[in-house]
């Protein structure tokens, strides 16, 4: 009988903790003028042995189930290696890119439960994550069979000056990722319309083409 591990939050932090733990064992030395600035992430921590940076990542993003249009949610801890000059070990403008370490150990939660079932999102406290792909594609559908959706979907076909102005609204709020959004990028859109807020609620979703990386992009509003 296969067991799924359930994961709440204060368990993954409490694995973050143990990742550092290790370093902090090995007697490495904590690089604090690294810790400033962002990539994003939620938290980090760099470690030295003198020669090379292990920088702990503990990061979130979302990737596109196999075989689905869905995406799924994570959290993800990430020891990373950095080979680097020795007079950038504790150079607080040398950058470390997340991409370019060397993986040393890595763990990845899946979000399961980012909303109740009524459709509401649940508290940081409530949620909860398994560290199988598998898993999460199972709980996820199964979860979804449950709830029975108020809303109704609308397809709204674009015009190519109405995609301009959709990449210039993504463009201007949603600096991270979207940069090299480009008409051909935009499928098309849905109007949602939630009733489970008072008097309704119109939300958009910009619906992008398979090939592009990024998943499809929620409004608001339109301005």
């Amino acid at each position: 009988m296969n067991t799924t591990w359930i994961y709440k939050r204060k368990d993954i932090d409490g694995i973050y903790q143990s990742f550092i733990a290790k370093y902090m064992a090995k007697g490495y030395k904590i690089i604090t003028s690294h810790s400033s600035g962002t990539q994003g992430e939620l938290a980090k921590i760099d470690f030295t042995d003198g020669t090379s940076i292990y920088r702990i990542w503990y990061d979130n993003d979302s990737e596109r189930l196999q075989d689905t249009f869905e995406y799924v949610k994570y959290l993800l801890l990430s020891v990373r290696k950095y080979n680097v000059d020795i007079k950038d070990l504790y150079n607080s403008d040398y950058t470390l890119w997340f991409d370019k370490g060397e993986v040393i150990e890595e763990k990845k939660f899946y979000l399961i439960n980012e909303y109740c079932r009524n459709g509401v999102r649940n508290y940081t406290d409530k949620q909860a994550y398994v560290d199988n792909v598998i898993d999460a594609k199972r709980l996820i559908k199964k979860s979804n069979s449950r709830y029975i959706s108020d809303e109704m979907r609308i397809k709204i076909n674009l015009s190519k000056e109405n995609k301009k102005r959709i990449i210039d609204i993504i463009q201007t709020h949603h600096t991270r990722g979207y940069s090299t959004l480009k008409l051909k990028d935009i499928n098309y859109m849905e109007r949602i319309y939630d009733t489970h807020y008072k008097n309704g609620r119109n939300q958009y979703r910009v619906i992008f083409s398979k090939d592009y990386k990024q998943h499809d992009m929620y409004l608001k509003s339109l301005h």
